[in-house]
């Protein structure tokens, strides 16, 4: 799930840097590209607090 936001994030940024002078398309990409940025930051943390929940269970499961 974190892959395809970012691949889907690159797309976006290379899609921006493309647009050139069209403002309207500009506006909508970057506002994608602040929508995509939110959900890869929340899938991020979201990884984060399971690796260090099964850090902890692996803890208290092997006795130490």
């Amino acid at each position: 799930m974190i892959v395809g936001v970012e691949d889907e994030l690159k797309t976006v940024n290379d899609k921006i840097n493309e647009a050139g002078s069209d403002y309207s398309l500009l506006q909508e990409l970057l506002a994608k590209q602040r929508e995509l940025e939110e959900r890869l930051e929340e899938l991020l943390e979201r990884w984060t607090y399971l690796n260090e929940l099964a850090e902890e269970i692996n803890k208290y499961g092997s006795g130490k």
